[in-house]
Order: C-alpha cells, then sequence, then structure tokens
C-alpha cells in the first residue's frame, strides 16, 4: 500500500463505525416490520449512507471523478425496474421476471461500460 494512503486511513474507523451503526439501525427498524426484505431495504439504506460518508470524507483528500451513470442513474434503474415488475408480474411469472433482471442487468452492464469493454483484447487475455 502507498505511504500517501496510509496516512489518510486514520478516520476510515470512525466513518465505518457511521456506517454500521446506520446499517444496524436500519435492520433493526426493517426487518421486524417486513422481515427478509427489511434486510433488502437495510441494505440499500447502508450502500447509500456508506457511498454518502466515505465520499464527503474523502473528497478533500483525493481528487477523484464519479460517472453519475454508473454510480447512481443504473442502479436507479434498476431498483425501478424491481419496484414496477415485481408487485405487477412477479407473483405470476417469477421466472420470467427474474430472467428479465438478469437480461437488463446484463445490457445496463454492458452499455454503462461499452468503453472499458471495447479496450480489451480477447486475443490477450487468452495467451
Amino acid at each position: 500500500m502507498p505511504y500517501a494512503a496510509i496516512r489518510y486511513q486514520k478516520p476510515l474507523p470512525f466513518f465505518y463505525v457511521l456506517i454500521v451503526a446506520s446499517k444496524i439501525g436500519a435492520m433493526l427498524i426493517f426487518i421486524p416490520l417486513y422481515g427478509i426484505m427489511g434486510v433488502v431495504i437495510s441494505t440499500w439504506i447502508g450502500y447509500g449512507v456508506e457511498v454518502t460518508v466515505l465520499y464527503v470524507g474523502i473528497r478533500s483528500k483525493f481528487l477523484f471523478r464519479v460517472n453519475k451513470f454508473k454510480t447512481i442513474a443504473a442502479p436507479l434503474l434498476m431498483a425501478l425496474l424491481i419496484l414496477i415488475a415485481e408487485p405487477w408480474q412477479g407473483l405470476e411469472h417469477p421466472l420470467l421476471v427474474h430472467g428479465g433482471y438478469v437480461i437488463f442487468g446484463v445490457a445496463l452492464l454492458a452499455w454503462a461500460y461499452r468503453n472499458e469493454l471495447g479496450s480489451i483484447s480477447l486475443s490477450k487475455i487468452i495467451k
């Protein structure tokens, strides 16, 4: 690990205390209300808190750019698809709906990472 990065890791335990506390708090609230879906909701909340806390905590120390489509829009599109399709057709056609999630997710990732995928040379990977 580079020495420059090591000196910035001191606040990480404090960040993760906040992150873990939010995840546990969300689980305590949502699991009794929604059961296993409470775990899913708590996980989403935890990821949102984690991304926000880490971004706010390290943005002054490191220069980085965020691809808003990959980090915000694509996950929200997937979540929106699930929120619409699951109550509408999830119980009647679960295999079709869940297969559709996989196809949509793969297509969404392929489109989001089209530039990176275009630079991969399969002949170099196979060797």
